[in-house]
Parts: C-alpha cells; structure tokens; sequence
C-alpha cells in the first residue's frame, strides 16, 4: 500500500485539476510487500501517450489488464525489497503476466521476469507449488497486454 502524506502534497497541480485529482511528489510504501509499476501506451487520433501507475495488489495489476479501445500495457515492472536486508528495493522486469489458481482454488497472478523466474504473492514469492490452468493475461514478446479503462482514460485532442 501506498501512503500519501499532505506535505507532499502539490497544491498548485491538485489546485487546478479539473476532475479532483491530488497531485505529490512522494508516497509512503507501508510495507516491504512487493509492488508494480505498469506502464501503458495510449493511442487517439493521431496522438500517443505513456501513463504510468503504481499498485500493491495482484487484483489491481489484474484490473490494469483488462480490455481497453485504445490502450495497451506495454511495460510491467516489479518492485521487491532486496534480500539483502539493507533496506534497498529492486525492479524486476516482467515479460509475463497469467492469471490462474492454486490446489486449494485460490486465485492468483503469476509473473514472470525476464530471466525466467516466476514468482507470485505479496513478496513476490517463487513459484513451487503446482498451478491450474494459466491464462496469459500479459507478454511483452507480442505486444504487452490490454489497460483497464478505469485506469487510464482516451487522451483528448488539444
């Protein structure tokens, strides 16, 4: 989880946003839990534009997938804290993102990095455990995947 503090918080943007958004210039990670960047193209009349959003949960990376007109993931980038124990973070590139269950039903993300290591969970655990059926949901080999419209609204022409 993210945890924004208003002392970061940008008074002219938020000021002048148009639709409530608030605008900082940092954020707390409440915890050492696992997080993603995903990066999303976003295609209008003529114009191209990247966005970028930051979330801690699997459910959220899942709703970023999701079927969108004119915008498509095109990167996915996860976050761990190092096992160092040094308090420093690494990104991890991740080329593959399935959706899938457990033995017991429960429903999960599996992703992949680009050294074909796949882990899941909140602390980006390693896979060893057997999976059901996987559904690819996100391969940055064939173009990367959908953007939920929620996310990430059509760039208007200016």
């Amino acid at each position: 989880m993210f945890v924004a503090n208003s002392n970061f918080e940008n008074q002219f943007l938020s000021g002048i946003s148009s639709n409530g958004d608030r605008y900082y210039r940092a954020f707390e990670l409440s915890g050492r839990f696992s997080w993603f960047i995903v990066t999303c193209l976003i295609q209008d009349d003529g114009l191209e534009m990247l966005r970028s959003v930051c979330c801690s949960f699997e459910e959220d990376l899942l709703g970023l997938m999701q079927p969108m007109k004119n915008a498509r993931a095109i990167s996915v980038q996860r976050l761990v804290a190092s096992d160092s124990g040094d308090g420093r973070w690494e990104a991890r590139e991740v080329t593959k993102v399935w959706h899938t269950a457990t033995e017991q039903g429960k429903r999960i993300l599996v992703t992949q990095d680009a050294d074909g290591s796949e882990c899941c969970g909140l602390f980006g655990d390693a896979v060893d455990f057997e999976l059901g059926q996987r559904t690819l949901i996100f391969d940055v080999a064939t173009g990367g995947g959908q953007a939920a419209q929620l996310a990430y609204p059509t760039v208007a022409q200016t």
